[in-house]
């Protein structure tokens, strides 16, 4: 599994340390790594870490997360709601999820 975001490495890798998600990914990268607006740069970042974009799970906030699930084929999208003053919607998730702890790896 891998984990891109708009934000920084840094606020990434904190964020799943925050949650205890890091034994759960084998990338995690920020906008300062790669663009996820770029589905060719996204797709060679992954390939360079051996990761296939069909077993990697994208987890955002936004449409753009679940644009960049289809450009790269990915196994699909958990559409993320907390940590925003103003409840939304996530139009094309595969699942969203309210809080951290709703998301269950197995």
């Amino acid at each position: 599994l891998g984990l891109l975001s708009s934000d920084s490495t840094s606020n990434v890798i904190d964020f799943a340390q925050t949650h205890g998600l890091v034994p759960f990914f084998e990338f995690l990268a920020g906008v300062d790594t790669v663009d996820k607006r770029d589905p060719a740069a996204c797709s060679q970042l992954l390939s360079a870490h051996n990761i296939n974009p069909k077993t990697t799970l994208v987890i955002g906030d936004s449409g753009a997360d679940v644009q960049l699930t289809q450009h790269l084929g990915a196994m699909g999208c958990i559409g993320v709601t907390w940590g925003w003053d103003v409840p939304f919607s996530i139009p094309g998730a595969d699942v969203i999820a309210s809080n951290p702890k709703e998301i269950h790896l197995t």
